[in-house]
């Protein structure tokens, strides 16, 4: 097959989308499949962009290609339609990440060119936080209806599509993310220190807010176990200040900055809990990378995440804004850690196996072949 991967924002971006496209392009052209990347050169390349993507793209013989786009005041780039027509008839089959409002030029394109089109949807609108969102929902979902397929990341994007809008169940592929077990590892000596770590983009929709409260009334409420107890913070964004403030008014609370990968592994390997307060998530690559380090999740209790700690042997989920009850959750591990360290690493032992089983690259990479077969059988 001769795929085309359409990415309406910048790939070398380090966000969940932008990874999934590069891990899932290397793999398909590993199997022997054409594979082309367009993307365009919206995004923040200064602070968080990663040069290497594209050399390790090209290394593995994937072409990359950029298009030019129009950025309005709201929403995602609108990628050129010229660029899209001439690509598109190159291709046996397409894959689209689903930002809006591109799907209108794509829904129109598909009616002009019989290149079968999948949509794969690795964020979602929020109707319930923004009036716009709002607005545009019955439109974002009758357009993608009429797409080949539809590809999602957990089970409540499955449900939407095919309980609520009526999408045909054949036509909806539910297949996760994946990650690559080789890369991680645990560290199996205690040490003297209980690590609870947070990685990602410091934002209100990860929950940066709702950390910085966790780590105050943490502190605050337990400080016997500051000595024990250390708060790791990776990422930057918009709450980097707060964080720094916490980070002087507490000995235990170290901001890292931004990580790199390899650092971040080791970051992984020697934490003891992983910490996601977020508001919203598809289903987050660093919370597979964590868990393939075997560490047990504190999070919130929202679609994606649900889908991972799906048994409380592999974590805590916690309603929204139960800043408490995180704080319970995290001590729980931490007795655990401290007074019976054999059972400690002994969940994380299940923890690691239980990724291994459900969400290697390897058996993603071949369910996702099997979704391109299928969506080319049935377009034939």
């Amino acid at each position: 097959m001769n795929i085309l991967f359409i990415h309406p924002c910048d790939i070398r971006y380090p966000g969940g989308a932008d990874t999934w496209i590069s891990e899932v392009a290397i793999g398909l052209k590993e199997k022997g499949h054409g594979v082309c990347i367009l993307y365009s050169k919206y995004g923040d390349v200064n602070l968080y962009c990663s040069r290497n993507v594209f050399k390790n793209l090209k290394k593995h013989g994937v072409e990359v290609d950029a298009c030019r786009y129009v950025k309005l005041v709201r929403g995602f780039p609108i990628l050129d339609p010229l660029t899209l027509y001439r690509k598109l008839a190159y291709y046996d089959i397409v894959y689209f990440m689903a930002y809006p409002p591109n799907e209108v030029t794509l829904t129109f394109l598909r009616n002009v060119i019989r290149t079968p089109i999948i949509s794969g949807f690795h964020t979602m609108l929020n109707p319930d936080y923004s009036l716009l969102h709002k607005l545009y929902s019955p439109i974002y979902f009758k357009l993608y209806g009429n797409f080949d397929a539809l590809h999602v990341l957990n089970k409540w994007t499955y449900y939407v599509f095919v309980k609520k809008y009526g999408i045909d169940s054949e036509k909806v592929f539910f297949i996760p993310n994946g990650v690559n077990m080789s890369l991680y590892y645990i560290e199996n000596n205690p040490g003297d220190k209980f690590y609870v770590l947070f990685t990602g983009r410091l934002e209100k929709d990860k929950g940066a807010d709702i950390l910085c409260r966790i780590i105050a009334e943490f502190n605050n409420n337990y400080p016997e176990l500051m000595k024990d107890v250390e708060f790791l913070i990776a990422g930057t964004g918009l709450y980097k200040d707060a964080v720094k403030k916490l980070g002087e008014r507490y000995k235990n609370v170290r901001y890292l900055g931004l990580v790199n990968k390899e650092d971040l592994r080791k970051t992984y390997a020697r934490s003891s809990v992983y910490l996601i307060p977020s508001r919203s998530e598809v289903m987050p690559f660093r919370v597979l990378e964590a868990m393939a380090s075997g560490l047990p999740v504190v999070g919130s209790n929202i679609p994606g995440l649900r889908d991972l700690i799906n048994d409380e042997n592999l974590g805590k989920l916690i309603i929204d804004g139960e800043i408490t009850e995180f704080c319970r959750a995290i001590i729980y591990y931490y007795s655990l850690w401290k007074y019976s360290p054999k059972d400690y690493f002994k969940i994380r032992g299940e923890i690691r196996l239980q990724v291994a089983r459900n969400y290697g690259w390897e058996q993603i990479i071949v369910k996702l072949e099997n979704m391109f077969r299928v969506v080319l059988r049935n377009k034939s």
